[in-house]
């Protein structure tokens, strides 16, 4: 038979395990929600600098075509 005091202890244990995994539960989760939107960040991102290099080589493959010298 349990006491009253060694049936707090318990509840004690059981609520500070739940806690730290509640912590745990919601730091997984945050770390994997930001890693997404960094990858979704960086594929934005390189998608602009892809832009600018088929930009960049159009206006040198312009250049090179016109009569224009450096």
């Amino acid at each position: 038979m349990k006491t009253k005091q060694q049936l707090s202890e318990i509840e004690n244990v059981w609520k500070d395990t739940i806690n730290k995994n509640t912590w745990r539960w919601w730091a997984v989760h945050r770390f994997s929600d930001n890693v997404w939107t960094t990858v979704d960040h960086y594929n934005a991102l390189r998608g602009i600098v892809s832009t600018y290099q088929s930009m960049l080589q159009n206006e040198q493959t312009r250049m090179i075509g016109s009569s224009f010298q450096y």
